[in-house]
């Protein structure tokens, strides 16, 4: 994908503004036809270890089926907009800043309720997959500076 530049270690990609999203399709075999709004990271980026795809969801707009993973546990970060989320038999409002985690074998399916689209990115890992303490335990200070500026303040959450 053009949007995507790749490097010896890493990966970069700038697919747009979620409006930009409703530009991509995809196949889903239970919908028998095309749609748009989801756009996958996973090959475009080379990762090794996750999904990732960034989704919008027009107004009045639902996933009309049910589905869950052999696999996979999913994350969802919702950006923006107002929806349902269905997990089993529960039923929840999602809005910008709600983060829902689902189990693999747990059965799901969300739709937008709001006015305006709904906007959020889906991260699949391998359930019982995540290797470490955590994000600030698996990091490594290192004795080198970054190029923008030795002395900025550190007023920001870091990595």
């Amino acid at each position: 994908m053009s949007f995507v530049q790749h490097a010896v270690r890493f990966s970069v990609a700038n697919p747009g503004s979620f409006e930009a999203l409703m530009e991509h399709r995809f196949f889903h075999p239970a919908l028998d036809r095309a749609a748009s709004g989801k756009l996958f990271l996973r090959e475009a980026m080379r990762l090794t270890g996750a999904e990732i795809s960034m989704n919008r969801m027009p107004p009045g707009r639902a996933v009309p089926f049910m589905h869950r993973h052999r696999v996979n546990e999913e994350i969802y970060i919702f950006i923006a907009g107002e929806g349902e989320f269905q997990v089993d038999d529960e039923h929840f409002r999602v809005r910008a800043g709600t983060v829902v985690r689902v189990d693999p074998v747990a059965a799901r399916s969300w739709r937008a309720t709001g006015a305006a689209p709904l906007d959020y990115i889906v991260i699949q890992v391998p359930a019982g997959g995540y290797v470490g303490a955590g994000a600030i335990d698996d990091g490594v200070l290192l004795d080198k500076k970054p190029a923008w500026s030795p002395n900025a303040p550190v007023d920001a959450p870091t990595a």
